[in-house]
């Protein structure tokens, strides 16, 4: 595969993930209440990055820098209200090209300033399918800075199965997805090919724990539901609640079906209901799907097609504000991005 082909899957995970830092930087309300931290040039911010010649991933190709702003937000959203419309009812200006918000658009942050909004948290979880899981590896391919390996534990792997695992091969070689990073103490362990840690780069003791949580049927297990319940407390013997955003998003393991869909998100808030009433401890996002590409095979296109995924999209949105859940929307996001198979994105 060409260095260009490898350049279009990255968009639909890690311009969620800007998305999200944006959504957990909290600042002081008033007239310039968007983030205040410096729009950094993406130019420079892959080329530090592991497998950043080989992969051929640029960070324009990801993001299209608005023009220099003068005083207050500029082009950028102001608070997370106008920041997740912007996100859910943006678009492509031609395939496969950067994404844009409407109305007003998001910035680029460099690792250096994720790791001080991660700060703000005690714990980061991410719920749901494989969407969510592929979601979760760009999150750690940013945090490590590792395009060719950053998603999966390169360091449990022999040779053969690094060379099929690199780059865009992390997310759609089906061997390589048993080595997807499941938390963030999988990589505090030496790393035995080179015989140095793998940690994340954030500043030791700064960052919060991460991990992904996987669903992919209903109705959630008892487990699942006991190992949510734990990352909420400190301890059994100091019960803290813990500021712990939640991003959760299942859909296409259930065939997009919405009465089982909010029998997870009830089951799920119940949980958060019980253990953190508060709604300013509990950070929740709910992530609509992605479209349906093109390679979509024939015989699911009624159930998984892109009629399908409206209709799924519009009631799971009804039903997660419900709940109070905010929503980021993914269609318009993917539907002019490149799809190996017609429901998942690669790296790119």
């Amino acid at each position: 595969m060409d260095s260009l082909s490898r350049r279009r899957f990255l968009v639909p995970l890690l311009l969620v993930l800007n998305a999200f830092f944006i959504f957990f930087y909290r600042p002081p309300r008033g007239p310039n209440s968007a983030p205040t931290l410096p729009n950094i040039s993406p130019v420079d911010s892959f080329s530090r990055f592991e497998g950043y010649a080989e992969c051929g991933i640029t960070a324009p190709d990801l993001y299209e820098r608005p023009p220099s702003v003068g005083e207050g937000n500029g082009p950028y959203c102001p608070i997370r209200s106008t920041l997740l419309k912007a996100m859910s009812e943006g678009g492509r200006h031609g395939f496969d090209a950067p994404f844009v918000g409407k109305g007003c658009t998001y910035k680029w942050f460099s690792t250096d300033e994720i790791c001080m909004i991660l700060e703000r948290f005690d714990t980061v979880v991410f719920i749901g399918d494989t969407m969510l899981r592929n979601i979760y590896g760009a999150f750690n391919i940013l945090l490590r800075q590792n395009q060719a390996l950053g998603a999966i534990s390169q360091w449990e792997m022999s040779d053969h199965e690094l060379n099929a695992c690199r780059c865009d091969a992390q997310f759609t070689n089906p061997r390589c997805h048993l080595h997807f990073l499941r938390n963030s103490t999988h990589f505090t362990l030496l790393d035995p090919l080179s015989k140095r840690p793998s940690p994340s780069l954030c500043p030791s003791g700064t960052a919060p724990d991460h991990y992904y949580v996987p669903i992919t049927s209903s109705p959630v297990s008892m487990s699942t539901l006991a190992t949510l319940a734990s990352f909420l407390y400190s301890s059994d013997e100091h019960p803290e609640q813990k500021l712990v955003p939640i991003i959760f998003h299942i859909g296409l393991s259930l065939s997009f079906s919405w009465p089982q869909t909010v029998e997870i998100i009830n089951a799920i808030s119940a949980v958060l209901e019980e253990i953190t009433p508060m709604i300013r401890y509990r950070p929740l996002l709910w992530l609509n799907p992605a479209a349906a590409g093109h390679l979509k095979p024939p015989g699911v296109i009624l159930q998984q097609g892109n009629e399908a995924l409206w209709g799924f999209s519009k009631e799971m949105e009804k039903q997660a504000k419900r709940k109070g859940w905010e929503v980021l929307g993914m269609w318009n996001a993917t539907v002019q991005a490149d799809s190996w198979d017609g429901s998942n994105y690669g790296e790119n």
